[in-house]
């Protein structure tokens, strides 16, 4: 028997989006993303399995509904630090989190990097436990989608020159968790790469603990390097000029 068509199974997999009373909550979430192509990602997220990927897209699709999630990306940093309520909250956060759009690698994929001081313990300041860190993680999913029109992957710099290993405490570890595990239910094939760099030996316990997380496909594209380790590798795919 052969491979089923791909075009026959997305056919199937909208069926059960539309027999689940889903198909309005698609459209008004799936951006710039035509429908053939997010649901490729989701099939490809689940090997081709139409029923595992309708469940993930159902699951998707309730969460996005539930949560208003194609209204967070037109939100400020400020609203989403709710600066009003803690008004030292966002400079805080600014300062022990270094982050910001870098431009594009050789395919045209857009950079982010992150950059974490030795004091980012959870939670750092009134205002900024876990959860509200949690949510700022997906309003930057959701900036960074848009400015891909809701198409294609990305790549995240994860700079961890400050490392201490304070910041492998049990809240720090369930926050990254928790952002792993929405990452991978609802931003399915979104990732291009990620390079952890400047990573000292220290962060290799905890870095055990957070890969034991991800599945087998994420922790491929995941490279962890070490001190000027990371010019070379990162060179291929990106002008490190930027």
């Amino acid at each position: 028997v052969g491979e089923r068509d791909p075009f026959d199974m997305s056919a199937e997999l909208l069926k059960g989006v539309q027999d689940a009373g889903l198909a309005e909550a698609l459209e008004r979430h799936r951006g710039g993303e035509p429908v053939d192509e997010l649901l490729a990602r989701f099939l490809k997220a689940r090997g081709g399995d139409k029923t595992k990927a309708l469940a993930m897209l159902k699951e998707d699709l309730e969460w996005r509904e539930k949560n208003s999630v194609h209204l967070v990306r037109t939100y400020s940093s400020r609203d989403v630090l709710e600066v009003d309520k803690f008004p030292n909250g966002k400079q805080k956060h600014d300062e022990i989190f270094r982050h910001g759009f870098l431009g594009y690698d050789k395919q045209g994929r857009p950079i982010v990097y992150k950059w974490y001081n030795k004091n980012y313990i959870i939670p750092f300041a009134e205002g900024l436990d876990a959860e509200v860190l949690a949510r700022y993680n997906t309003w930057m999913v959701e900036r960074l989608s848009a400015l891909m029109d809701d198409r294609g992957q990305w790549i995240i710099i994860i700079d961890l020159d400050d490392y201490s290993v304070r910041m492998a405490g049990s809240g720090n570890l369930r926050y990254c968790k928790s952002i792993a595990d929405v990452d991978a239910k609802h931003y399915p094939e979104r990732l291009g790469r990620i390079f952890i760099i400047n990573a000292p030996s220290l962060f290799t316990l905890a870095w055990r603990i957070i890969a034991s997380w991800l599945d087998p496909v994420t922790r491929a594209k995941v490279s962890l390097l070490g001190h000027k380790a990371w010019r070379q590798p990162m060179g291929e795919i990106m002008d490190l000029d930027l």
